[in-house]
Parts: C-alpha cells; sequence; structure tokens
C-alpha cells in the first residue's frame, strides 16, 4: 500500500508567459520547510519561473507561505505530503501550456490541520496536470482542488478524506477522468457541469463515505458510480441526469436513501443496502420518479422501493436485455411502482418478491421472456401495449385477486400460460406466434377459485371423436383452461380475429366444444360479432380441459382440414415449404400465399389437393424468390364448393451472413457445424431426409460456437439440418456420400 503524507496547503497553479524556467530538485529531509535555500538544488528558494520536481522523496514538506511556481512534478517513486503551518496555504502552479503531474508510481497529499489551515493546490491560467499515480487531499482542514483555466487528467487516483471539507472545484477548467475520484471523507465536488467534468469510459466516481453528491458531469455509459459509503445520509443527485453505471454497496446503511428525481443510467446493479433501502419516488407528492435504465438491472442484494408514500410513483423504465431482480421489489406508501419494459431488443425478466402495489407493463418493440414465476398482487396492474409476453408453466404469470389486466392486442399478447385468482370476470389475452386468440370467462362464484389458460396455433391431438350435434372441431386452434378443485361454474368464450383463418364463415351454426377426455361435445352458447372478428360464449361449465370451435352444419364452418404438419425451411436463396395433412374431404387446391408483414399477403402459387382422404398426404412448393427480411408464409386451403381456410402463419428471415456454416460437404464421417455467433441459449436441431422423414434430432449447447455431428452410417442423399433457437429457425442442406 502506497504511504500518505499530509499537505497543510493550497497549490495553485497560475500562468506568467515568457519566464526563463530553472529546474528546482528538492534535496531537503522529511519536515524541512519549502522556504529553505539548502533544501533544493540548485540552492535557492524556487520562484514563480521555476520547474519543481520531487524525485524518489518520501516525506513531508512544511509550507511557511504559498509559493507559486511554474511547474510541480513528482517522480520517481515520490511520496510527498504538502503540510501548511498557517492558515491558507497553498501551491500556486504559474505557466500558460507547460505539463506538471503525479507520476504512476508517485504519492502526493495535501492535508490542512482543521479549519482555515487548509492546503490547497490551485490551478489558474491554462496548465495542463496529469495524475497518473494518487493525488490526495485530506485532513481535518478545506484542502481543496481547483480546476481554473487548467486541463487536468485522471489516469490514476484522485482521492478526498479527512473530517475537513476537501473537494474538487470545477469551475471554468476541464477535468477528465480516466480512472477515479474517490471520496472517503472530506465535501462535495462543486461548480461542475457535463462540459468541465468527463467521467470517461471505464472511470469510477466512488462515493466511499456518508453523504455527498453526484456530480452533474458528462458520464460514459461505461462509466461507474460507487455508492459504497452510506449510512445515514443519502448521496444527491441533479435531476434529469443522464449517469454511466450504478453500483449500490453500503452494507453499513442505516437510512433510507432519497435521490428522488428522474434519473437515466446504462447498468444498475444494487448489490448491498444494509439495513435500509434505496427509494425511486419518495418524498415528493403525487410525482413521478423515473429511472430510465438502458443496460441491465440486477439486483442482487438489498432493496428497492418504488415509493414511499405521499401518493409518489416509482418508474423503471427498462430498456435494456437482463432484469433481474432476485431481492425484495416493494412499495410501501399510498402510491404506486411501475417497471416498464421498453427495449428494442428480447428483454428477460426476473423477479424473485415483489410486494404491494407494483405495475408491470409490456411496451417492447420485440418480447419479454418471463423466467421466473411473477404475480400481480392486489392494486396492481399488468399492462399490454406493444410486444409479447412469453410464460411457462415454469415461469407463470398469476393475476391476483383484486389485480387488473389492461390491454391485449395482435401485436401485444401472453404467449404461453396465464394464471387468474379471484371473483371478477377476465379475458385472458392470450395468443401464439402472430395469432392474438382470447379466452374469457365469466365472474366466478369464490374468491380463492383459480384458472389457468393458454392457447395453441395447432389442433389438439384427437380431432376425430366428437358426439352429435358437433359434425366437426377446428383442425386449426385450440385452447386449454384448467381451474383449481371446485372453480367455477364458469362461462367460456373463445374469440377470433381472423375468421377466414379460424375457418368461420356461419355464426348460427358455430358453437363452443369442449374435450371431456374421450369425446369433443357441444357446450352451447352462442356467437356474437362478425364472421371477420367475434368470439363464442359457452353455456355454463363445470368442469376444464380442453376448448376449441365446433361446427353443427356440414355445409358450413369448415374450420380447416387437418392440416398436420406445416414446415418452412430457409435454404441460401429459396424457401422450401413443407405439409402434410391427416384427412382430407373435398379438398380442391392449396394456394401457396407470401407477405413481409404478417397482415397483407399475395399469391405465389397453388398445389392441388387430393379431393377426400383419410390417409396422410405429404406436399411441398419451393418459393424461389423470396423477399430480403422477414418472409410469412401461410396456405389457403380450397373446397371443391368455394369454401375456404387457412393455415397458420409461418416465419422465415432471409439475408445476411448465414447463420451456421456445415462442412466438409459432400461429408462422409463428422459433418462440422459452425455457428457465426455462440448461442445464448441451446437451441433444438433436427435433420430430414429428402422424403421429408426426421432422421435424427439433438440439441446445441449454449455459449458454444462449433459442435460436430457424427454421420457415417447414414445412407447417402441430401438432408436438411434444421435448428430451431426459439425465436429463429434456420435450415441449411448438406450431402451424405459413401465411404
Amino acid at each position: 500500500m502506497p504511504k500518505f503524507y499530509t499537505f497543510f496547503c493550497f497549490v495553485l497553479l497560475v500562468s506568467i508567459p515568457g519566464a526563463n524556467a530553472v529546474t528546482k530538485i528538492w534535496v531537503g529531509s522529511d519536515g524541512d520547510v519549502w522556504n529553505t535555500p539548502a533544501s533544493w538544488s540548485p540552492a535557492g528558494v524556487p520562484t514563480s519561473a521555476d520547474d519543481v520536481v520531487f524525485t524518489g522523496f518520501a516525506g513531508t514538506v512544511i509550507l511557511s507561505n504559498s509559493p507559486t511556481v511554474q511547474s510541480l512534478n513528482m517522480i520517481n517513486g515520490s511520496d510527498v505530503v504538502f503540510a501548511g503551518n498557517a492558515p491558507a496555504r497553498r501551491i500556486t502552479i504559474n505557466c500558460v501550456s507547460c505539463s506538471s503531474g503525479v507520476e504512476g508510481s508517485s504519492v502526493a497529499s495535501f492535508s490542512g490541520t482543521s479549519g482555515a489551515n487548509a492546503c490547497d493546490l490551485y490551478f489558474s491560467g491554462s496548465p495542463i496536470f496529469t495524475v497518473d499515480g494518487t493525488l490526495t487531499f485530506t485532513g481535518g482542514g478545506n484542502s481543496d482542488l481547483l480546476v481554473a483555466n487548467a486541463t487536468v487528467t485522471v489516469n490514476g487516483s484522485l482521492q478526498f478524506s479527512g473530517t475537513g471539507a476537501s473537494r474538487l472545484i470545477c469551475s471554468n477548467g476541464l477535468t477528465y477522468v480516466n480512472g477515479e475520484i474517490v471520496y472517503t471523507g472530506g465535501g462535495a465536488t462543486s461548480g461542475e457541469t457535463p462540459s468541465n467534468l468527463f467521467i470517461n469510459g471505464n472511470a469510477f466516481f466512488e462515493l466511499a463515505k456518508n453523504g455527498g453528491s453526484v456530480p452533474n458531469a458528462s458520464w460514459a455509459s461505461s462509466s461507474t458510480l460507487r455508492i459504497t459509503g452510506m449510512i445515514d445520509d443519502d448521496p444527491s443527485f441533479t435531476n434529469g441526469a443522464v449517469l454511466g453505471n450504478l453500483f449500490w454497496s453500503s452494507p453499513g446503511q442505516t437510512a433510507p436513501a432519497k435521490p428522488d428525481v428522474n434519473l437515466t443510467f446504462y447498468q444498475v446493479d444494487i448489490f448491498d443496502t444494509g439495513a435500509s433501502e434505496v427509494q425511486v419516488a419518495s418524498t415528493n407528492a403525487n410525482q413521478t420518479r423515473t429511472w430510465t435504465i438502458n443496460g441491465d438491472y440486477t439486483q442482487s442484494g438489498g432493496t428497492v422501493n418504488m415509493s414511499s408514500g405521499n401518493n409518489g410513483i416509482g418508474r423503471i423504465n427498462f430498456k435494456g436485455g437482463n432484469f433481474f431482480a432476485n431481492m425484495i421489489l416493494t412499495e410501501t406508501g399510498n402510491g404506486k411502482g411501475i417497471v416498464e419494459f421498453s427495449g428494442t431488443q428480447p428483454q428477460i425478466a426476473y423477479f424473485a418478491t415483489v410486494n404491494n402495489t407494483i405495475d408491470v407493463v409490456v411496451n417492447t418493440g420485440d418480447k419479454v421472456l418471463l423466467n421466473t414465476l411473477l404475480t400481480i398482487n392486489p392494486g396492481a396492474s399488468f399492462t399490454l401495449t406493444s410486444g409479447s409476453f412469453v410464460t411457462s408453466m415454469q415461469n407463470l404469470l398469476t393475476i391476483s385477486a383484486g389485480a387488473t389486466v389492461i390491454g391485449g392486442s395482435v401485436s401485444s399478447c401472453v404467449i404461453g400460460p396465464m394464471r387468474k385468482i379471484g371473483n371478477t370476470a377476465i379475458t385472458f389475452p392470450i395468443g401464439k406466434g402472430t395469432t392474438y386468440a382470447p379466452l374469457s370467462i365469466t365472474a366466478p362464484a369464490a374468491v380463492t377459485d383459480t384458472f389457468t389458460a393458454e392457447y395453441f396455433d395447432a389442433p389438439y391431438s384427437n380431432t376425430a371423436d366428437f358426439l352429435p350435434p358437433l359434425v366437426r372441431v377446428s383442425h386449426l386452434e385450440h385452447w386449454q383452461l384448467s381451474g383449481s378443485a371446485g372453480a367455477g361454474p364458469v362461462q367460456v368464450g373463445l374469440h377470433w380475429l381472423s375468421g377466414p383463418a379460424s375457418g368461420i364463415n356461419d355464426l348460427g351454426s358455430l358453437t363452443a366444444a369442449y374435450f371431456d377426455g374421450t369425446d369433443w361435445m357441444d357446450i352451447g352458447g352462442s356467437a356474437s360479432g362478425t364472421v371477420t372478428t367475434g368470439s363464442v360464449q359457452s353455456g355454463a361449465v363445470a368442469t376444464f380441459n380442453r376448448f376449441t370451435f365446433g361446427a353443427k352444419l356440414l355445409s358450413a364452418n369448415p374450420l380447416p382440414i387437418e392440416l398436420k404438419t406445416f414446415d418452412v425451411f430457409p435454404l441460401r436463396h429459396e424457401v422450401e415449404l413443407r405439409w402434410s395433412t391427416a384427412q382430407e374431404k373435398n379438398n380442391a387446391f392449396f394456394v401457396i400465399e407470401r407477405g413481409t408483414d404478417g397482415i397483407n399477403f399475395a399469391e405465389i402459387g397453388q398445389t392441388a389437393g387430393a379431393g377426400t382422404s383419410v390417409s396422410e398426404q405429404r406436399y411441398s412448393f419451393m418459393d424461389r424468390h423470396p423477399a430480403a427480411g422477414p418472409n410469412y408464409y401461410r396456405l389457403r386451403q380450397v373446397d371443391v364448393d368455394g369454401q375456404l381456410s387457412y393455415s397458420p402463419i409461418r416465419l422465415v428471415s432471409m439475408g445476411g451472413a448465414p447463420r451456421f456454416l456445415l462442412f466438409p460437404s459432400p461429408v462422409s464421417d463428422v459433418l462440422h457445424i459452425q455457428g457465426r455467433d455462440a448461442l445464448e441459449y441451446p437451441a433444438t436441431w433436427q435433420v430430414f431426409d429428402a422424403g421429408g422423414r426426421l432422421v435424427a434430432t439433438g440439441t446445441l449447447g449454449a455459449e458454444a460456437q462449433n459442435w460436430e455431428l457424427p454421420v457415417g452410417e447414414w445412407p447417402e442423399g441430401t438432408y436438411l439440418l434444421r435448428v430451431d433457437m426459439g425465436t429463429e429457425t434456420v435450415t441449411e442442406r448438406f450431402v451424405k456420400r459413401g465411404e
């Protein structure tokens, strides 16, 4: 550890152009006085025209007055303490453009004993001062570093400590921080603006003290503000400040931190708040305070209180990739908290403990992937504005009794299961892929009744067994609705936003169908709306399983043919479509349609159907000229009488460098798979032969970029490798030859 010495003085840098400089080297001993002529070589006290050098000296230099020099340099491992023996001591550097500083292996300290006995370093004029080592202002006095018209660059460490009010004063000059500024004591930075104090990339500003202020500086996104010393006096922030990263670790904290202003960070890491918390909104009544976070949010320790009272609203506007709240996220006042996901790329959401009234808002340009259980508490809301919210049974979204759901649309829905508790009606805003297909229930009887709903854009595994008056059930889609023991009875509503896509063309003969484990049965109810957009609501049901649309007339509501599979395979410059049907009735032909927005489609080809068939039929089509970027495909099936229905929509993206390279091809033994980038999550793969038959399947591990696939025992021929990464599917062709 370096040895720190105390300066009881001011250091002032002033420029006197045109002076003839003499280099004065300190040769005195520990405790000698600056004004001793014999302490210098050549002998004589330095003047304002001289360059002063401390080389390899360790000890204290007493300032009996306030000297002025042209430059001041500490080199070769010097460890110098400048100390004043009277009030208001300072060193003044007086030069227009000459350079001074503390070398990387050296330490300089300025120390004042108490009160007015300060020791300062002042810069006026336009000198250049560089701190590559350590520069400290300490003691009981107010020892300051005044950057006035100078340019100060901190590559090493600038420290303020002691019981006095030592501080950095940024008036008029320029200060660039590439290393660190640390307050373990002292006062607070003053005179700073974003145009004179620059906390550059990977630099740190640390408040390792109780209290203090966060400078209103220009912060690089990769710079870091560290709050490590708070006890019961929270640091002050400037409203609207745009900072770099925030790292909060104050294990001795006993009182809440109340910034209570709007702040923008790149990344936030809440590590330790001691026995207390950090508050986003606190003292100002009826005010909204927002933290905008452009990078990751990590709360691995401590407590974050979104709003502590006075009807305030604390809001986290999260634009980054990973929201990881592994500790307590709460709201304790009569206001509320809001966590809004507003990124443009996929975002991951993890919540450990969410207390009281905290709303969750999905307002993203892509999707939010829930990576934990999330419960919306009574009085809080879950809002869908833009983008999807992806769940699973392991990562389930639950709406408590007394909580509300707002929104839901084609552009914003829950993909996966969703649970609701309570005795109020709800429309589950659920869908899958590009389909929005809500399911609604009327109000249950008990506040403890629990229902879980999920939509599937594929038929249930059994569509052949149904009881009169049903003549068919949907071969396109279905819902699963489960209830807790004793829940119900309720009426179930199935909604459609595109009648043609759901195979609906007659409301009078449409009904809701329920699968009892053996057969589909008509559960009554009536349809409303139009064949384009509407819903059908069942009669009261008290048992729950699978639900879908049912038809009661052979001549209406074709509820498409039983499409068994429909896959698209993006090749280098083409897209291959493959589909199969389990059975067909009066199927004249398929129209292949393509679009670039998932809404508007145009015909690109036709394929004849099999008419009437009870055996599996396979079809394929090659799109020779797909569009650059996203391509949406669907099948329009046309019966001999002109009735039509639509398949689910499939999406592929074309253009850019290949996601995977396969080599060698032809291959005889081991196929090498090289990813363009490392996988963030595991991906599943399948290999199909030229006839569309599945040959092999497996998993590509996460955080890897190269894999090997043994193919030596496979027959010769052409194969397709399909890799499903969840949000993207890629297909590449390769050829197997003999040994």
